[in-house]
């Protein structure tokens, strides 16, 4: 076969142990009662009360206090009452003893008191026309506090006169947003009195899509507003690489690369964002001339990185039939090109053979930078 000549295009410019008993495993637990379930502790104040169900036909049933035993009950008692002495939080646990003497695994519930009354009715709601989030609760009557606070995800949110009875959150996230309402006064605070709501994402950017500007080699990315945004976040293999105007329908990001380019864009409002629109693009492919004597049966593809030495001819990195091109990403896919955030700089060759194993000279070899953002979410 005749020497090749060979063309890169694609646009950038330049142990488990388990006891065994007669020949059958043996799970120790298995011989213990179940223990009480749907175990619920709550409070008033300084009173604590508990409520559960019992798994088995107890003999007694025991409760603790942050690991201390403060009662014994009958077997079939399943709810309890207990005093602490001061505000602060608290573990209890239950566990029921059968008739052979075994005792359950203990259920254990926390709680909070508070020499405060509770702060009740707390309710929130989303308003997704004006992206926000309305809290409102009840105060005791005869208590005055000197001050609320609002949690958002178990995060101090705001502090608040001690009279508020709502708060509006104008930039609450996206998804499943718990709040919890506090009140304040002195060194004591209540019980935090906790709702939640699911707030929707922003609409999504539509129709993006990821091309080259040939003149220039530039990426071009291009989309549809789903909504009206604050701004836009554009990611190139997770991470963030433009923050856009809310009404930006376009960027252009400079590259020198051949490789594998994961995009994503999101539409942010306030602290919420959309679910991102994603678009691949694979840039670079070997191209070579056309077989015109009708003896070639494929070709030998050679990748290697720059300063090693060149492959021997009986080590190609990739075997083709009559083709006249392959991407570059074929030869990532069969390992003769890595994955790397940082730009590499690679030489490829190729060969000819015929149907009897003769095998041209390598063409010219061709070299180039290689890169991959590559997205981990995603792959």
């Amino acid at each position: 076969p005749a020497l090749l000549s060979l063309f890169l295009v694609g646009c950038p410019q330049e142990d488990s142990a388990e006891a065994l008993g007669n020949g059958r495993a043996v799970n120790d637990s298995s011989r213990l009662p179940a223990p009480p379930a749907e175990l619920i502790c709550e409070s008033n104040e300084l009173d604590v009360f508990l409520s559960w169900e019992n798994g088995a036909a107890y003999r007694e049933v025991q409760v603790t206090r942050d690991g201390t035993v403060v009662a014994t009950l009958s077997g079939s008692a399943s709810s309890f009452s207990d005093g602490v002495s001061g505000p602060g939080s608290y573990t209890y646990g239950v566990r029921g003893l059968d008739a052979s003497g075994e005792w359950s695994e203990t259920e254990l519930c926390s709680v909070e008191t508070s020499l405060l009354p509770d702060i009740t009715g707390v309710m929130c709601g989303a308003d997704p026309e004006r992206n926000t989030v309305q809290v409102i609760w009840t105060l005791p009557r005869g208590t005055t506090f000197e001050k609320i606070r609002v949690f958002r995800n178990d995060r101090l949110l705001t502090e608040l006169g001690g009279n508020a009875i709502r708060y509006i959150d104008s930039a609450p996230p996206s998804g499943t947003v718990s709040y919890a309402v506090r009140g304040v006064k002195g060194d004591e605070t209540t019980k935090p009195a906790e709702c939640s709501v699911r707030v929707a994402a922003p609409a999504g950017v539509e129709n993006l899509t990821a091309g080259v500007d040939e003149s220039n080699g530039d990426i071009v990315l291009e989309w549809r507003n789903g909504g009206a945004y604050d701004e836009i976040v554009v990611l190139l293999g997770g991470s963030e690489v433009a923050r856009l105007d809310g009404d930006a329908s376009s960027f252009r990001l400079a590259n020198e690369s051949f490789g594998i380019f994961n995009f994503s864009v999101c539409g942010v409002v306030g602290n919420r964002e959309s679910e991102p629109a994603r678009a691949e693009l694979s840039l670079g492919r070997l191209v070579w001339d056309p077989d015109e004597t009708g003896l070639v049966t494929g070709y030998y593809i050679y990748a290697w990185a720059q300063g090693d030495p060149v492959p021997s001819k009986d080590q190609p990195a990739l075997t083709v039939g009559r083709e006249f091109s392959v991407p570059l990403s074929e030869l990532l896919t069969v390992g003769a090109l890595p994955y790397t955030a940082e730009p590499a700089s690679f030489s490829v060759a190729v060969a000819a053979f015929d149907a009897e194993g003769n095998v041209s000279d390598l063409s010219d070899m061709l070299s180039f930078s290689w890169v991959t953002y590559v997205d981990e979410d995603i792959q």
